[in-house]
């Protein structure tokens, strides 16, 4: 049996993560972990959680932005072997 891929995702759109959602639900490969909305959740949630293998990421979000988001990251040595599809 293999290993179903983690996904994390993140965008401030929540109609647009939920139809993800619903496309990796209909996929047993794919395990949706998390839902964010924010930059500064993203953050949080990866300094207290094991890294998804997978993370969409929006770049254009109010606040903390992708691009910032992975400035944060790549600082704090949290991505790992983590992938990251920004959009």
């Amino acid at each position: 049996m293999t290993k179903s891929v983690d996904v994390l995702i993140v965008d401030d759109n929540k109609e647009f993560c939920q139809l993800l959602a619903e496309f990796f639900d209909l996929n047993s490969d794919f395990n949706v972990v998390k839902i964010l909305h924010k930059g500064e959740q993203v953050l949080e949630y990866l300094k207290n959680n094991k890294n998804p293998d997978l993370m969409i990421l929006d770049l254009i979000m109010p606040y903390l932005d992708g691009v910032g988001v992975l400035e944060e990251l790549n600082s704090e040595n949290l991505i790992k072997d983590m992938k990251i599809i920004a959009l």
